[in-house]
């Protein structure tokens, strides 16, 4: 499942509408700025403590263009791209290669 990390008022809004345009199950993870944005479990997975960020498996994206892309391609390839052996679509994790 794709974890989707955002704030209301961030450009996350572009990749949550692509999210709900592929009607596939995402869990959203709503942080503060200044706050949870920049705790050590977030930097974790974007350094730079900014949003919007999609996580899915070990593949990371943090840029709002690219994420509604990688939801795209992830829409395009879930159900029929051979998958690796986290169940990553392989093209989803060529996107990160």
């Amino acid at each position: 499942m794709l974890t989707f990390y955002t704030h209301p008022m961030s450009r996350g809004r572009m990749v949550r509408w692509m999210l709900e345009e592929i009607a596939q199950p995402y869990e959203t993870v709503l942080l503060g700025y200044g706050t949870s944005m920049k705790s050590p479990d977030y930097l974790a997975i974007n350094p730079m403590g900014k949003v919007p960020a999609i996580k899915h498996g070990a593949a990371i994206v943090t840029e709002s263009f690219p994420g509604g892309s990688i939801v795209a391609t992830y829409e395009l390839t879930a159900t029929v791209a051979a998958k690796d052996k986290a169940g990553t679509p392989l093209a989803l994790a060529a996107s990160f290669a």
